[in-house]
């Protein structure tokens, strides 16, 4: 179950991808160009400065509102089969705020709960090296990524103009716990690709770090509606009795 829900959501944006790039395109660009005016800003000023400051907080305000867009367009496309016409347009009907803001709970959430993983990792990162280095990583990645899985069911909840508590989510996810570490790691995996053909590239003595940026750029596309679409299924699933 937990592979067939990651094979399902994959094939969701492959089937649908002309969608998901009307939904996105306009914020990628918009998150790019703030990205290359802080390097500009960066290399004019020879560091960080208040023109370096100014560009960030507007790559972090453009990437939050922009992500938090996309979510909301796709949650409603996959669950009530709604197509925006011009996503970059926030519309005063979408709940963009409160998306945001229980986005931002979760964060605070996983925060608390993965700082005791997260200061064990660090305290023997210095004294361990080599496949256990990853290994714990990896753990990490992954446990945070299942209680995402286990807790977001709220996000498409609200996409959908319904209310859902934190407690609501982690139990009606209960039965499908064990099945979504597979999910889980499938996820992590998918977003490592990148990373992984850079430490590959760099045993070779090849820096690959410039030519995989659009490799890192589609990866984190494709992982961002296929998250997404993860807690989309579920709720479908899980909230409306829908098949997977």
């Amino acid at each position: 179950m937990g592979y067939r829900i990651f094979e399902l959501c994959l094939m969701q944006v492959w089937r649908n991808k002309w969608i998901a790039l009307r939904m996105s395109w306009f914020w990628f660009l918009a998150a790019l160009a703030c990205a290359f005016l802080m390097g500009m800003a960066r290399a004019l000023t020879g560091g960080p400065g208040a023109l370096v400051l100014i560009a960030s907080l507007v790559f972090i305000a453009i990437t939050l509102i922009g992500v938090t867009a996309i979510a909301v367009c796709w949650h409603r496309y996959v669950l009530l089969e709604e197509v925006p016409d011009q996503p970059y347009l926030l519309r005063p009907d979408l709940p963009i705020g409160r998306y945001l803001w229980n986005s931002l709970r979760l964060g605070f959430v996983l925060i608390l709960i993965a700082v005791l993983p997260l200061f064990v990792f660090f305290s023997v990162q210095q004294s361990v090296s080599g496949p256990a280095n990853y290994i714990i990583s990896l753990a990490v990645g992954v446990f945070s990524t299942w209680l995402f899985l286990r807790i977001g069911l709220i996000l498409p909840a609200v996409a959908v103009d319904q209310q859902m508590s934190i407690r609501d989510s982690f139990r009606l996810t209960g039965p499908l716990s064990g099945q979504l570490v597979t999910t889980a790691l499938l996820l992590v995996f998918l977003q490592s690709v990148p990373g992984i053909l850079e430490a590959a590239g760099n045993a070779v003595g090849v820096d690959l770090a410039v030519p995989l940026i659009p490799v890192h750029v589609l990866f984190f596309w494709t992982n961002l509606f296929v998250g997404v679409g993860v807690l989309t299924v579920l709720y479908g699933h899980l909230c409306e009795g829908r098949s997977i």
